[in-house]
């Protein structure tokens, strides 16, 4: 038998349902404070089906970790998950909401589409470069929008 966990995934944090209680954790390479709170909870990480939608580069963290430590998985289409939010009559979009949707999906998928992720090496990378491009792109906008008021 299977523990599910449902995670909405976001740029900065993981909001978690694992059926019973919500929590929330930072995004960050590791996930040192997931691995905390699973450990306690699931001490065999054997059982444990990880749900998630397939959200790019603010997947990568969660999706390596389930590599890392040979979690199953099962990645959901963000547009599936979202039709699947529509057919519930769930209307208000919150991050507790959509982990708690996510983690309501675990009844229709087929055990053998449950898998152990492949983490790929450089993954991390993409994240900080992600991130170093969008602070980048604030500095000049900030940059731009100060020289249009100096020009008066």
């Amino acid at each position: 038998m299977y523990h599910y966990i449902g995670i909405d995934v976001s740029k900065k944090v993981l909001n978690v349902f694992d059926g019973k209680k919500d929590s929330i954790f930072d995004n960050k390479e590791n996930l040192s404070s997931l691995k905390k709170y699973l450990k306690k909870r699931y001490p065999d990480f054997s059982s444990l089906v990880i749900l998630f939608e397939a959200t790019g580069i603010y997947s990568f963290h969660l999706k390596a970790f389930c590599a890392s430590h040979h979690i199953k998985a099962y990645m959901i289409n963000p547009q599936i998950s979202h039709n699947f939010s529509k057919s519930l009559g769930k209307r208000s979009k919150t991050d507790t909401t959509d982990a708690r949707t996510i983690w309501e999906y675990h009844k229709l998928i087929d055990e053998k589409d449950i898998s152990i992720p492949k983490g790929r090496p450089g993954d991390h990378n993409l994240i900080q470069l992600s991130d170093q491009l969008s602070f980048g792109l604030k500095t000049t906008a900030g940059s731009c929008q100060s020289l249009g008021r100096n020009k008066g």
